[in-house]
């Protein structure tokens, strides 16, 4: 997951690779949980890119309902935000933004039919600086791109 996640970044973002709040090292639990994520820079502003998937036996995954907008906006902790559907195949996939500027800036979720749930996100600065650099004013993915790795098979973990 994790190389698939650093092949999908766009140029003129630099991979941070010796963070020590954010390692670069994909996670797995037994639980059915499975994340891959890094800090990004472009100059000095940092961001934080992941996917987390979910397995259907998965504690959190199966609490997620619907599918496209109800399930994305379902499954980040933040006030609500606005959802587009967008079109990725011949699948539609929610891709949320939070509507307050939260640093949570957007995130797509896909869940396949066999009930694998997956999550890819792009936060505008990491929360565990306590003295931060810079946001990423400049997200690294559009909202296609979002929902186009929510569907892509690398991140199907089962």
């Amino acid at each position: 997951m994790l190389d698939a996640l650093l092949a999908a970044l766009p140029g003129g973002y630099t991979v941070v690779r010796d963070d020590p709040l954010n390692p670069l090292d994909p996670k797995a639990s037994l639980s059915g949980i499975y994340q891959a994520y890094f800090t990004v820079r472009q100059g000095k502003q940092t961001g934080l890119v992941l996917v987390e998937v979910h397995d259907p036996q998965s504690p959190i995954g199966d609490r997620w309902e619907g599918d496209g907008c109800a399930l994305a906006l379902a499954m980040w902790p933040v006030p609500r935000g606005r959802c587009q559907l967008m079109t990725t195949g011949q699948t539609k996939v929610g891709v949320a933004q939070s509507q307050w500027g939260d640093r949570f800036a957007q995130w797509a979720g896909y869940r396949h039919p066999d009930g694998v749930v997956v999550k890819v996100a792009q936060i505008s600065r990491p929360d565990r600086y306590w003295k931060a650099p810079p946001e990423l004013k400049k997200l690294p993915f559009t909202v296609q791109q979002l929902a186009d790795l929510a569907v892509n098979e690398r991140f199907h973990v089962s």
